[in-house]
């Protein structure tokens, strides 16, 4: 595909109206043959090949079909992704996989105030309130501060997302901030008694500061880890269970400080911590580190529990192992937006089987 068919492939992809469409048509091409019986040796070479073939569809071509291979590689590399794996007639779902259907996450958070109080959040919410001199406005997924502080104290507040949520704030300086799932964010509500805008984050969240270097932006990830800023964009994953913290950097620059240990990053880098190191990582696919913003899992050769802790995180599902956890790794893109029930159903093309039961627990089959 050209430039061109590639953004506004993603752009059809981004459409809420096309979201039924896009979740039948990925439906067919899964239940349909349209690949050899071949043992997965070299996925690169396979790939190739079906992305080679000229699709012959027997109904009408419509605006999302007129892409053919090209618009079902998301779920198809997700087939080639596990090594072991056989690309075959697709097996029918075992019965019973799904007892109650889990939505995706939403636009939702709670923002705790200065004193205590709890505002919940959500992608319909309009209104605005004082605290001092700062003025702040939600309207829909977004929350924003204003305004000049003129007093010495300050007073901070916490925004936090629940699993299966996400939420954008405006701080106090012009800086945004998105917030994935399980997620919260500390920062006063004015930076101007303060010579640096310090906030704490935990989980996941990426930033796009406004530009002081006077006043220099600097994130909290816990006691030993802090990300100091002159105005740039980058991401940050600092979930507990992920075994480390991850900067990435987009635009600008950013000083990573973790223990005794310093890492300067250039756009396309990525930090990732250690025990008491720090690793930087070159020539990082920036787009996936994004993907969660954009409204996409992408996953590259991930393993199994790496991709239920995404699907716990914005479906709030629990999910448990029924035997040995399968060895298998995945690669693709999936819309963070499909009900959990189609994600089961693409992971029982794959040979993995899974039981959604009542109360949001996720049973992983031997």
């Amino acid at each position: 595909m050209t430039k061109e068919e590639q953004e506004e492939f993603r752009a059809l992809l981004a459409r809420e109206d096309l979201r039924e469409e896009w979740a039948a048509y990925i439906e067919k091409i899964l239940a349909e043959k349209r690949y050899d019986d071949a043992p997965v040796a070299d996925r690169n070479a396979i790939f190739q090949q079906m992305m080679s073939k000229s699709p012959v569809y027997p109904y009408p071509i419509s605006t999302l079909h007129r892409y053919g291979w090209w618009a079902a590689a998301a779920v198809l590399l997700l087939l080639l992704g596990a090594g072991t794996l056989w690309l075959q007639k697709p097996v029918p779902p075992p019965a019973n996989l799904v007892v109650a259907d889990v939505a995706p996450g939403t636009t939702k958070a709670v923002l705790t105030l200065a004193n205590g109080q709890t505002v919940p959040l959500d992608s319909a919410g309009v209104g605005s309130w004082v605290q001092g001199n700062t003025s702040v406005h939600q309207s829909g997924g977004l929350l924003a501060y204003s305004g000049a502080a003129t007093y010495n104290a300050i007073s901070y507040n916490t925004l936090t997302t629940p699993h299966g949520g996400t939420f954008r704030v405006t701080l106090p300086d012009g800086s945004n901030v998105w917030l994935n799932a399980a997620s919260s964010l500390r920062y006063p509500t004015s930076f101007k008694s303060s010579s640096e805008r310090l906030v704490e984050l935990q989980g996941e969240a990426y930033f796009e500061i406004a530009q002081n270097a006077q006043q220099p932006f600097k994130v909290k990830v816990n006691d030993q880890t802090t990300i100091v800023v002159l105005g740039t964009s980058f991401n940050i994953n600092a979930y507990a269970n992920e075994g480390g913290i991850a900067t990435t950097l987009f635009t600008g620059a950013v000083r990573m400080n973790h223990g005794n240990e310093q890492a300067t990053l250039h756009p396309g880098q990525q930090a990732r911590t250690g025990l008491t190191t720090i690793e930087t990582i070159q020539n990082v696919d920036t787009a996936q580190v994004l993907a969660w913003k954009n409204g996409l899992f992408d996953f590259h050769n991930a393993t199994l529990p790496e991709v239920m802790r995404q699907l716990t995180r914005w479906y709030d599902i629990d999910v448990v192992y029924e035997g040995n956890i399968p060895a298998i790794t995945f690669d693709g893109k999936m819309d963070r937006h499909l009900q959990l029930s189609q994600i089961i159903k693409i992971f029982s093309y794959m040979k993995l089987n899974c039981r959604l039961e009542a109360n949001k627990r996720l049973v992983v089959l031997p």
